[in-house]
């Protein structure tokens, strides 16, 4: 696979995105334990229902888990050709027809 110019993208998904599994984690404990006063008032000031903006919280955070997840297996499911476009561009030239 060619990774010119994104190989910082990777390191930082490959950091950020595993956080999210702690952020699922965290969520799912203030909607069992109950939404710290202070953040309600917060979600409360920008029209949210704090529970309903827990809830958005914790479906954005599942959806980054999913995504980091399923990126790895993106790339290996795709054909040899796709995943190194400059081996066939070297071929095209060294090949005429």
């Amino acid at each position: 696979m060619v990774l010119r110019g994104t190989r910082w993208v990777i390191r930082v998904v490959i950091v950020v995105l595993p956080g999210q599994l702690g952020a699922i984690a965290g969520t799912t404990w203030e909607l069992s334990h109950g939404i710290d006063a202070r953040k309600a008032s917060q979600l409360r000031q920008l029209g949210f229902h704090p529970t309903a903006g827990v809830v958005i919280n914790l479906i954005y955070s599942s959806i980054g888990f999913v995504l980091f997840c399923w990126s790895p297996h993106a790339g290996s499911q795709r054909g040899d050709a796709e995943m190194r476009p400059h081996v066939r561009m070297k071929d095209a030239r060294r090949d005429p027809q």
